[in-house]
């Protein structure tokens, strides 16, 4: 007979049964670990959740799916199980399958944000924004707490060329978490595209205050500073990146004309 997985097969004289989580010593008639709580009955989703959990914590995607579709199986009613299972699939690649057990979940639990957040990412990686941009505003309604569901759906409008709410999902962002660096950047990248340079200028300096190794930012610094007739800063500016990143071709080329019309 097959061992069950997760139970240690009884063997020679001496040899031990080890809960498959945290290594407590279990006995073969218990139902759950005494240290951890972990599920030890294989007719029981948890036991399969819980090991595909392991499974995906330790990057063993095939074996983590393998082990939510049993949970499925057993239990059909969970809306859990389909998140776990359709987050893996979006990390496998697999847009379609993730998009199908996400929309499982959330018929199971129309409030299940994690399920319409991952519903926003797939669509976004099919190229579908405006389906996108619904999901992450859905997941936003759900728990207004989710910092990326603010970023994404920022990236997002700033795609569809809804601008100004790209910039009020990121600014909003930045308002809750000062920390969120990246942020900084594609605030600075709508702000270029509104107008704005002097907020561009800005959003920059954040992002090198982080990261001074960002050639893109940079670039996005010094062409704000040409915008704004500030050619020293600008040619300064375009010379960091063009340091950090001599591939280039668009700082390359507004250098040098920059260079050439300082030099007349």
């Amino acid at each position: 007979m097959a061992e069950a997985p997760g139970r240690k097969k009884k063997g020679k004289k001496g040899e031990i049964s080890k809960c498959e989580k945290c290594q407590t010593v279990i006995d073969e008639e218990m139902n759950y670990c005494p240290h951890c709580g972990m599920c030890l009955m294989p007719h029981d989703h948890e036991y399969h959740l819980e090991r595909g959990l392991i499974c995906q914590m330790h990057g063993e995607l095939d074996e983590a799916i393998a082990k939510f579709k049993l949970a499925v199986l057993i239990n059909p009613q969970l809306a859990e199980i389909y998140v776990q299972l359709g987050e893996v699939l979006y990390h496998t690649g697999d847009m379609d399958e993730s998009i199908y057990h996400m929309h499982q979940a959330v018929k199971l639990d129309p409030r299940c944000a994690q399920a319409f957040y991952y519903l926003g990412l797939a669509h976004y990686r099919k190229a579908m924004l405006e389906r996108a941009a619904h999901f992450f505003e859905k997941t936003m309604e759900i728990n207004d707490e989710m910092e990326t569901a603010y970023y994404w759906l920022g990236i997002v409008n700033y795609q569809l060329g809804k601008l100004s709410q790209s910039k009020e999902c990121l600014e909003t962002l930045i308002e809750r978490n000062p920390g969120f660096t990246i942020a900084y950047y594609h605030l600075g990248l709508t702000c270029s595209r509104l107008g704005e340079n002097e907020k561009t200028v800005l959003y920059c300096k954040k992002v090198l205050e982080k990261d001074q190794e960002s050639a893109q930012a940079y670039y996005l610094l010094g062409e704000a500073y040409y915008r704004l007739y500030e050619i020293d800063n600008a040619i300064h500016a375009l010379r960091k990146a063009l340091k950090i990143d001599p591939k280039d071709h668009k700082a390359e080329a507004l250098l040098a004309m920059l260079t050439e019309e300082h030099e007349i």
